[in-house]
């Protein structure tokens, strides 16, 4: 006898709702996975250095030369990706001794710390989502998402 509660996981109503589920799942992080992927690629050293190489782009107020904004981005960015406090650039001094953040520039990248961890674990969440779906997805093959482009997959309503 079995339990009402319990579930046949390998009956055909059964395959396709986890179908329906993997590919409602995919569809809702592969968005996100490539939004946030671009997102990531903003803070890569290609596009830094390019950015700061780029014709027209404004001359820094203080009198940075470009090798010195790019420096000080780098060490902006790695702060922003790494687990360090807020030490790792309060600790930074220029030639002279004098600091290269005061304490309002503290507070600012520190907020902006965390909207980026915020939004890397986002990322790595869609990502982790997203090849899950597709491996349970997979591993049925009744709802593979990559079979079905340009027909209704089977786990949605035809129509």
């Amino acid at each position: 006898m079995t339990s009402p509660i319990s579930a046949d996981l390998s009956s055909p109503k059964s395959a396709s709702l986890w179908g329906s589920i993997a590919w409602r799942l995919l569809a809702a992080a592969l968005p996100v996975a490539l939004l946030l992927t671009n997102v990531r690629l903003l803070g890569t050293d290609a596009l830094l250095i390019a950015e700061y190489r780029r014709a027209g782009f404004p001359a820094d107020p203080y009198g940075f030369t470009t090798e010195e904004r790019i420096r000080w981005a780098k060490v902006a960015r790695d702060y922003l990706l790494n687990d360090a406090g807020i030490e790792f650039l309060a600790d930074l001094r220029f030639e002279d001794g004098s600091p290269v953040y005061n304490a309002r520039e503290l507070r600012h990248m520190d907020d902006v710390k965390g909207l980026v961890q915020a939004t890397l674990n986002v990322w790595l969440g869609s990502l982790g989502v997203g090849a899950a779906a597709a491996a349970g997805s997979w591993i049925r093959r009744s709802t593979w998402p990559i079979s079905l482009i340009g027909s209704t997959p089977r786990c949605l309503p035809r129509g």
